[in-house]
């Protein structure tokens, strides 16, 4: 029997930028033979706005039309639609690939063919999963958690299901049957040179496309490297590096080889426009190795973005990244207040240290974006000014402010659930505009107002503070101040 496996991906509405996850499960099981099928909410109307229109808002990204490439949202029903593609497709393994701000949304997904299932098998994947398999496989639906990498763990379970065996002693697993849990131990790491290619072609042709810099590219990710050698503690690497200490190490790095046979491949099947190069810090990246990824990209010279740390950031690498035209770097600050940096997020640089680094980025002649967030556990106002007047100093295209968000497997999650700020069972949201609880020193109404007119008061002289906190508000008179202001941004400082 040919097993088929109806993988979903559950994304917030409008994220248009390819997975990894995805793309690697659907390459692993096509490699083998088995049926898939996708199931993807990203076009379907789930929540009030997208993040990217919540930035758009914020004036963190320019204004961008995906309509003319065709990207609209679905005018059907998300539940109706997965239903009738469970029915139709009758899959024996549905797979879903969740992360914390999803979850909730995959949780209605199920509930949505509970009388449909049949015989089909559940099993949920992705970092949440890791994290959460505890949590998730109570819920009544759903059979199995990958709480270990899933590119191999995938392939057995396909199997087991096809031929109707058990799969509670699979690794990477915990599973449920007949209401008893079996948790098995986690597998060695994959090697990342063995893994197959990014396997793109159960996407829409419309996921292809994603806003940059006012422009809607034509765009695929690349994975150079998986985990970070760095230990923030808004981050989930750390932990992630902890639960698989036994397996390997969690940072690992492709061989250029290897990248770039990907990139030749991707770049002829998909016509690429535009890279996005998957590193948590790309410019970590061995010397050797970096210079060696210089020489070969030459022969492609496609444009590509990546994000880095400021450490890793010198005048030499980036002479070399302008001649393969590197078109755009993400950089995270994160904070400009140095108490919070070094003893809340265990970020050890100055502010003089960050400035002086970043006039290297800015004389690059490469387009920078700074990515901050700001509501941190026990954050002040005048903490966050502290990352407002630190982003005054620098020259960068845009200025990205996230709201903190306590997600499972950080180590500021358990700092905020040990001082009662989030119950043990809270799902944080999307840090592009969630509100929270009652988690900094501030209200989370000015944390959003802050957010709202963080790149205003960046950008903006400050002869137009007393205004701009007037436009935090959300009354009346803060939405047309907000307006006026804006209209000033993008005439005389965009």
């Amino acid at each position: 029997m040919l097993t088929r496996v109806l993988l979903v991906y559950v994304n917030s509405m409008m994220d248009n930028l390819i997975p990894l996850n995805i793309s690697y499960l659907t390459a692993s099981l096509k490699t083998e033979g088995f049926d898939v099928n996708l199931f993807d909410t990203t076009f379907y109307k789930t929540s009030d706005k997208s993040s990217d229109e919540a930035r758009v808002e914020t004036l963190q990204v320019k204004p961008f039309d995906l309509s003319e490439y065709g990207i609209n949202y679905k005018e059907t029903d998300v539940f109706d639609d997965f239903r009738k593609k469970v029915e139709e497709y009758r899959p024996h393994l549905i797979g879903f690939s969740v992360v914390e701000p999803t979850y909730p949304l995959a949780e209605r997904l199920l509930e949505a063919i509970k009388d449909v299932l049949g015989e089909s098998k559940v099993i949920f994947g992705g970092v949440f999963s890791i994290f959460a398999h505890k949590k998730i496989i109570k819920h009544p639906l759903v059979d199995m958690v990958c709480h270990g990498e899933g590119e191999k763990t995938i392939l057995r379970v396909a199997e087991n299901v096809g031929q109707n065996k058990s799969c509670r002693t699979l690794d990477n697993l915990t599973v449920k049957e007949h209401n008893i849990i079996f948790e098995n131990k986690k597998s060695d790491l994959a090697d990342l040179d063995e893994l197959p290619y990014l396997d793109f072609s159960l996407f829409e042709k419309e996921r292809f496309y994603k806003p940059m810099g006012g422009k809607v590219l034509k765009m695929v990710p690349v994975e150079f490297a998986r985990g970070c050698p760095y230990i923030c503690t808004y981050c989930a690497s750390p932990a992630l590096a902890g639960e698989f200490k036994k397996c390997g190490a969690w940072y690992r790095e492709k061989s250029v080889k290897r990248i770039m046979k990907e990139i030749e491949f991707y770049r002829e099947k998909y016509e690429v426009e535009y890279f996005y190069f998957i590193s948590e810090s790309f410019l970590n990246m061995k010397e050797e190795n970096f210079d060696e990824f210089i020489e070969k990209y030459k022969s492609v010279s496609v444009p590509f973005w990546f994000n880095t740390r400021i450490e890793t950031v010198t005048k030499e690498k980036l002479e070399k990244l302008k001649t393969i035209n590197c078109s755009r770097i993400s950089v995270g600050l994160e904070s400009g207040s140095e108490n919070v940096r070094k003893k809340l997020l265990k970020r050890f640089y100055s502010n003089d240290y960050f400035v002086e680094k970043f006039k290297i980025l800015d004389n690059s002649g490469i387009s920078i974006s700074v990515n901050n967030i700001i509501g941190f556990p026990d954050e002040t106002r005048e903490e966050i000014f502290d990352t407002i007047n630190l982003n005054r100093k620098i020259k960068a295209e845009s200025f990205g402010a996230y709201i903190f968000q306590p997600f499972q497997g950080t180590s500021l999650r358990d700092y905020c659930a040990r001082r009662g700020y989030i119950p043990n069972d809270y799902i944080s949201g999307d840090s592009h505009m969630a509100s929270r609880p009652g988690i900094s020193a501030i209200s989370e109404e000015e944390v959003i107002g802050l957010q709202k007119t963080f790149a205003l008061y960046v950008s903006l002289p400050e002869k137009y503070h007393d205004d701009i906190r007037r436009a935090e508000k959300s009354d009346a008179e803060g939405i047309k101040k907000f307006k006026e202001l804006s209209e000033l941004y993008y005439r005389d400082y965009v």
